[in-house]
C-alpha cells in the first residue's frame, strides 16, 4: 500500500536538511578561518618548540654518552699502575690501555697513555706509541691546565672524523703525572641524529662544534667546514636570519629561529650538549620545512571535516528513517482502526 504524501513532513525534512547543511558549511568556514588565523600561533607555540625539544633530547643523549666516556677515563686515571708513568710502556699499563679500548670500543677509535711531556707511552694502536703529540692544541691545553679537555674535531689519515679527549693523571702524592685519553668517533654518534618526526619527512639534525665547525650534516659537503667560512656563507647567501640562528646556537642557548633557504620557509630548534661540567658544548640544530607542518595540519583538518559530514548526514538519514518508521506505524494504526470501524456494523 502506498503511503500518502505528507507535504508538511516533507517541508520539515527539507528545512531540517537545509539547516544542517548550513551548519556544516558554517562550521567548515569558521573552523578553516580560525585555523588559518591561528597558523602563526601554532607555529610559535607548538611546531617550533617541538623542534627545540627534539634538539634537546638529542643533546641530552650526547651529553650522557660523552660524559660516560669521560667518567670511564677518569676512573682509569685513578688506577695505580697508570699513575707511575716512565718512558717505557710496561706490560701492565699496556693491558690497562688495551682493556680501556675494549670497554670503549663502541665509542672511541683509540686509547692512549701520555706522559707530562706529551709523548705517547702506551696506545691501543701500535703506530701511536712513542709519538710526541705535545703540539696538538688539546694536549697543550691539558698539559698546561691539568684538566680534562675535549679537543676540536680532526680527520685521521683513514678519513675517520674524531673528537679527541684527555683527562689528567695524578700520582699518589697529588703530582701531575700525565694524561689518559682517546678519540671519540663521530660516526658512532650519528645514529642519534636520525629524524623521528613523522610529520616532517624532510626534517634533519646537525651537530656543530662550539666554534661553528659542522661535525655532522646529511649533506656531506658541509661536514668539517665552519658555518661562518666563505664557502658556507656563499651557499646561504650571507642570510642574516640563518647567521642569527647560528650565533644564538653557538652561544650555548636553547631556542628556535625561522629562516628561508632556497625558497623554503623553515624553522630550526637548537640546544647545547654540555660536556666537561659545562666548560665545552656541542650544538644540535633540528630543522624542518614549515609547509610540511601545514600539510599535516590540513590533513587532520580534512579528516575532522569528513567526520563532521559523516556524523551530520548520518543524523539526517537517521532522522528521516525514524520519521518514515513513525509514519508507517501511524499508517498501520489508521488501517487497523479503519478496518475495525468498517467491520463493526456487520457484527450487529
Amino acid at each position: 500500500m502506498f503511503l500518502k504524501f505528507n507535504w508538511l513532513k516533507i517541508i520539515f525534512c527539507l528545512a531540517l536538511a537545509i539547516i544542517i547543511s548550513g551548519m556544516i558549511g558554517f562550521g567548515y568556514y569558521f573552523q578553516k578561518k580560525y585555523f588559518d588565523e591561528m597558523k602563526d600561533e601554532l607555529l610559535n607555540n607548538f611546531f617550533a618548540p617541538s623542534l627545540e625539544l627534539e634538539a634537546q633530547i638529542i643533546a641530552n643523549k650526547l651529553e650522557a654518552r660523552i660524559n660516560n666516556i669521560i667518567a670511564i677515563l677518569k676512573t682509569a686515571a685513578k688506577y695505580q699502575n697508570l699513575q707511575d708513568i716512565s718512558s717505557v710502556c710496561r706490560p701492565d699499563q699496556s693491558t690497562t690501555i688495551d682493556g680501556l679500548a675494549v670497554a670503549l670500543k663502541d665509542e672511541v677509535d683509540i686509547t692512549v697513555l701520555i706522559d707530562k711531556k706529551g709523548i705517547v707511552i702506551c696506545a691501543s694502536l701500535e703506530a701511536m706509541k712513542g709519538k710526541n703529540i705535545s703540539s696538538y692544541p688539546h694536549i697543550q691545553e691539558a698539559l698546561a691546565s691539568h684538566k680534562a679537555v675535549i679537543g676540536r674535531a680532526v680527520v685521521n689519515p683513514l678519513g675517520i672524523k674524531l673528537i679527541p679527549i684527555v683527562v689528567p693523571i695524578f700520582s699518589a702524592n697529588g703530582e701531575f703525572a700525565g694524561l689518559v685519553g682517546g678519540a671519540i668517533m663521530i660516526e658512532n654518534l650519528e645514529k642519534e641524529f636520525a629524524p623521528n618526526n613523522s610529520l616532517t619527512p624532510s626534517a634533519y639534525s646537525v651537530l656543530m662544534d662550539d666554534d661553528g665547525t659542522t661535525l655532522y650534516h646529511h649533506n656531506q659537503n658541509y661536514i668539517m667546514k665552519n658555518v661562518f667560512g666563505e664557502e658556507i656563507q656563499q651557499v646561504i647567501g650571507r642570510d642574516q636570519n640563518i647567521n642569527n640562528l647560528w650565533k644564538r646556537a653557538l652561544q650555548g642557548e636553547s631556542g628556535y629561529e625561522f629562516y628561508t633557504f632556497k625558497g623554503d620557509d623553515k624553522v630550526a630548534g637548537f640546544a647545547p650538549a654540555k660536556i666537561i661540567d659545562g666548560q665545552r658544548f656541542l650544538t644540535i640544530i633540528s630543522t624542518a620545512k614549515t609547509k610540511e607542518y601545514w600539510l599535516a595540519a590540513d590533513q587532520v583538518l580534512m579528516k575532522i571535516q569528513l567526520l563532521n559530514l559523516v556524523v551530520m548526514f548520518g543524523g539526517i538519514l537517521l532522522a528521516c528513517l525514524v520519521s518514515y518508521q513513525l509514519q508507517c506505524l501511524r499508517e498501520r494504526e489508521r488501517v487497523k482502526m479503519s478496518a475495525k470501524f468498517t467491520s463493526a456494523p456487520n457484527e450487529h
